[in-house]
């Protein structure tokens, strides 16, 4: 399982493997390909989120424009 924390000055990304931090400064850019989210923190790497994590677009649209007001 892997969890996602978004917090004021970075994001969290937890698994069974540890946990990673990315401060907002190192977001790229934010797309959208069928649905998945994806958040580029350099042009090779994306964190993706996948449409299946959403329960409803109002969800998802929500998260979009959280993550647009801190990049």
């Amino acid at each position: 399982e892997i969890r996602l924390s978004l917090v004021g000055s970075e994001m969290c990304i937890r698994d069974s493997l540890g946990s990673y931090f990315y401060k907002w400064q190192a977001v790229e850019a934010m797309e959208e390909n069928k649905g998945d989210l994806y958040i580029f923190v350099d042009k090779l790497l994306a964190l993706i989120i996948p449409a299946s994590t959403f329960t409803n677009e109002a969800e998802k649209e929500e998260l979009k424009a959280f993550i647009k007001a801190h990049i």
